[in-house]
Parts: C-alpha cells; sequence; structure tokens
C-alpha cells in the first residue's frame, strides 16, 4: 500500500482508499469469511516523493529482476 503522506494528492488519495478496501475484505471479495490482513506494508514509490517514510523491511528481488524485467517489456 503506498505510504499515506505524499506530496502528490494522487498518492494519498490511493492509499486512503487501499485502506479502506482491506477493511472491507469479506464485502470486496463477496466472502463472508475473509478477514482483513492484521498488519499493513507500506512502501515509498520514489525519492522525494513520500514526507516521513523511513523504511524497516528490505526485500531481496535480485533473482527476480531480470524475469520481471523481461515479462514487462
Amino acid at each position: 500500500m503506498l505510504w499515506h503522506h505524499d506530496r502528490h494528492p494522487d498518492h494519498e488519495t490511493a492509499a486512503a482508499l487501499s485502506k479502506i478496501a482491506l477493511r472491507q475484505d469479506g464485502t470486496i471479495l463477496n466472502d463472508p469469511k475473509a478477514r482483513a490482513p492484521r498488519q499493513n506494508y507500506c512502501y515509498d514509490n520514489g525519492p522525494g516523493h513520500t514526507i516521513g517514510f523511513e523504511p524497516n523491511t528490505f526485500v531481496n528481488v535480485t533473482d527476480t529482476w531480470i524475469p520481471a524485467m523481461g515479462w514487462l517489456g
């Protein structure tokens, strides 16, 4: 989910809508057994965009980067 405090208003709106959607999981998925995630992970979408974002989780995508780039074209 996008970080909620950003220099781009559309990114802030997308973050707010994502947070709302995650709380409506059963309705959106049409599954009364669906449960919202206990934690949400936010990300920074580029230097200078987010305000007050300090990453604390890093994911190594080295093994999937080349195939992903091929898929993305």
